[in-house]
Formats: structure tokens, C-alpha cells, sequence
């Protein structure tokens, strides 16, 4: 994704950079669009989101296995977050 830049780490963790703007990554216990939007793009590509995540727009435990198997797959780390790398990937999926 052309908005996003890779930062080097901070504190042992990865940001994403987008538009002059420094962003956490996604991790589990999160909620709201952003994790909505990766679930959506995770269960098009065939991964299984427990449905109560899903309607809570909730980074939850099937969320963050669903975000480690994509990783895996991808050829990333098999981490549970969403970072910038995981991102572009998940995007151009």
C-alpha cells in the first residue's frame, strides 16, 4: 500500500507509518473498522472468524489464529498481530 511506510522499531515494536501518522499495530483485544476490515478480507480469502468477533468487530482468539495461519502462509513471522508487513500482504491477497 503506497500510504504506508515501514518504521524501524520502537520499543521492541513494529509501527506502521501512514501519511505523516505513526500507527500501533492490530493486536488481539482490539475492536472496531480496522478490525472488521481485516476480518472481512481474512474470511474472503477463507479463514474462519468465530462469528461473536465478527459482529463485535472484535480482535479476538479466532481472529489472531486466522492472522497467524495468513502470516505462515504469506511466508512471515507466524506472529498474531497486524503490522505493516501483514497488512500489504492481507491487501494484496
Amino acid at each position: 500500500m503506497g500510504n504506508f511506510e515501514r518504521e524501524p522499531p520502537t520499543s521492541g515494536t513494529r509501527l506502521l507509518h501512514m501519511k505523516g501518522v505513526l500507527l500501533d499495530p492490530i493486536t488481539k483485544g482490539m475492536q472496531g473498522p480496522a478490525v472488521e476490515d481485516i476480518q472481512t478480507r481474512l474470511i474472503g480469502l477463507g479463514y474462519t472468524i468465530d462469528e461473536q468477533e465478527y459482529t463485535q468487530k472484535l480482535y479476538g482468539d479466532t481472529t489472531a489464529r486466522a492472522v497467524a495461519s495468513f502470516r505462515v502462509t504469506s511466508g512471515l513471522d507466524a506472529l498474531g498481530d497486524v503490522d505493516i508487513i501483514c497488512w500489504s500482504a492481507l491487501v494484496d491477497a
